[in-house]
């Protein structure tokens, strides 16, 4: 019940802050490239915190919490936030996605399982679930775990 409430009064607080046009996010990133500006980076960080919500909602049933989610997305969110390079075409959300899940999928692979995998570990099985789940043979068929194999 508390981390509902504080679910609920974290979203209520990250409705504050307003988004940014690319115009502002490059303005911003400027500043914290060049001078290093801790200001400007914590206002992008803050405007940005609802897109690290609605990519954590993705995860959501894969045993970890929604607000733990949020927490390691929030990470990548400053790591890309650190990255950025405002002269490059394209809007910081748009770079900052890859970072964010990044860092939730790194959480899923180390907290996600009663019992922890290797990375590369679940990755595979990321991998074969997902060919299992899309392969089907000429006639619409699912294909037998010999032919998955080879």
């Amino acid at each position: 019940m508390a981390s509902e409430l504080d679910l609920h009064w974290y979203l209520d607080e990250i409705r504050k802050f307003p988004l940014l046009t690319a115009e502002q996010e490059r303005a911003l990133a400027r500043q914290i490239r060049e001078q290093g500006d801790p200001t400007s980076r914590q206002e992008m960080i803050r405007c940005n915190l609802r897109l690290v919500v609605s990519i954590a909602r993705r995860y959501v049933r894969r045993g970890v919490s929604l607000i733990d989610l949020v927490a390691e997305g929030n990470i990548g969110l400053v790591r890309a936030v650190d990255l950025f390079d405002p002269n490059k075409e394209v809007r910081f959300s748009t770079y900052a996605t890859w970072w964010v899940r990044q860092a939730i999928r790194k959480a899923l692979t180390l907290n996600g399982r009663p019992i922890r995998l290797p990375t590369y570990m679940s990755q595979r099985i990321a991998r074969l679930q997902g060919e299992t789940t899309s392969s089907r043979n000429d006639n619409g068929e699912a294909m037998a775990d010999v032919d998955l194999a080879t």
